[in-house]
Parts: structure tokens; C-alpha cells; sequence
């Protein structure tokens, strides 16, 4: 498959020349990593808004639309013939 040359087929260079190669890309990436970025600018500062604060009172009230519906109904009705005029009841604890 693959056989050993003593010359290297793309650049022609002897096994001499290999050392030369591997030092010349070897200064390259380093000189490469030695290059410094210029520093990027600062952003500039946010806009704020500033906002003094006092004491006082705020109402927590809020009026909604809305209706309601019971969640127990119960019926009151009498058991004698005729028209209730007192009706002694107590509430049930329940």
C-alpha cells in the first residue's frame, strides 16, 4: 500500500529537508499565538433613570365585573297551611 521514499514526492526534499519543514511551521504557529488582539473598546454606558422614593399609602382594591354563584342553596318553606308570622329557627352548626 503505502511505501517509504527517501525523497518526498510533493516538494522533492531528502529526509534532510524534513527537520528544515517541521521547524519552519513550527515558528509559524508560534509566531502566530504571539500576535496580541487590540483591545476592543468599552461598551458604552446604559442609559438609567433615577427615581426617588417617598412613604405613603396605596390603596389594594380592585373592582372587577363579574357575578357569583352560591355554593350551597337551601329552601325555607313551611309546613303548616296559611301565612308564617314569627319563625323560631336556629342556624345548624354544620
Amino acid at each position: 500500500m503505502f511505501a517509504m521514499h527517501s525523497t518526498d514526492e510533493k516538494t522533492g526534499a531528502g529526509p534532510s529537508g524534513r527537520p528544515l519543514l517541521a521547524s519552519v511551521c513550527a515558528a509559524l504557529l508560534l509566531g502566530a499565538c504571539a500576535r496580541a488582539e487590540a483591545p476592543t473598546p468599552a461598551p458604552a454606558p446604559a442609559q438609567v433613570t433615577i427615581v426617588t422614593v417617598h412613604s405613603g399609602s396605596v390603596p389594594v382594591t380592585t373592582e372587577l365585573p363579574g357575578r357569583t354563584s352560591p355554593y350551597l342553596v337551601a329552601q325555607v318553606r313551611a309546613r303548616v297551611d296559611g301565612v308564617v308570622k314569627k319563625a323560631k329557627m336556629r342556624a345548624d352548626p354544620e
